[in-house]
């Protein structure tokens, strides 16, 4: 399913090692990783093709949605550490007095990779998710045989209102893969949740207004 998406492309070709990125756009997500995590990546091509881009484009604030891209690499080579970087989680505000102007509008509340061990029986740590990388925008699932699919998902809570983009690349290394395949989404986040009551006839909650409030 790729829902909502603006100007992407399918497929992405690439090599590893230290090769930087051929695009110029200012929007596109910034590089992927450091030297160390790339050191042991051939100089081979790879392709990835995207399966799955979906991000619901209409949100409302503290209503929990999910962000889910998944890729198949549909080369013969195996790529030797596939990475998602998304740039727009935040936004810089210019208000007085904040003592950092890197402010959410999506808050995540998990990402990709395994989940954390819990370190009491009474406490659940919620982090970014194991694939983090060096790179706090960056994760990445390892390497991705010929044939096989990489499932990257986020759980992310809407905090600022107002129309946003998510930017997005993918590539087959954290090396800034030349072919950097990047898209984006279009979400609308409501200052408010939609009004909701249950059907008396049927017990499912319903989007709307109440019946008994016309």
């Amino acid at each position: 399913m790729l829902a909502g998406l603006l100007g992407v492309a399918l497929a992405v070709t690439g090599c590893g090692g230290g090769g930087s990125s051929s695009s110029s756009a200012s929007s596109r997500p910034s590089g992927t990783g450091s030297e160390t995590q790339t050191a042991k990546e051939s100089e081979r091509g790879y392709q990835l093709k995207l399966v799955t881009a979906d991000f619901d484009p209409h949100q409302a604030v503290a209503r929990p949605v999910v962000l889910e891209l998944a890729v198949t690499n549909v080369t013969q080579e195996t790529a030797p550490n596939v990475a998602v970087t998304l740039d727009s989680f935040n936004y810089r505000s210019n208000y007085l007095h904040l003592a950092a102007r890197e402010r959410p509008i999506w808050l995540i509340e998990s990402g990709p990779g395994p989940v954390t061990t819990t370190p009491l029986s009474t406490e659940k740590v919620a982090i970014p998710g194991g694939a983090q990388t060096a790179n706090v925008n960056t994760w990445s699932l390892g390497a991705l045989a010929p044939g096989k699919t990489a499932r990257f998902v986020w759980h992310v809570v809407p905090l600022e209102a107002g129309v946003h983009l998510l930017h997005f690349a993918i590539t087959p290394s954290l090396g800034n893969a030349k072919g950097l395949q990047y898209a984006e989404f279009r979400a609308h986040i409501a200052s408010a949740p939609p009004g909701t009551y249950v059907d008396p006839k049927t017990g499912e909650v319903v989007k709307g207004t109440s019946q008994s409030s016309k």
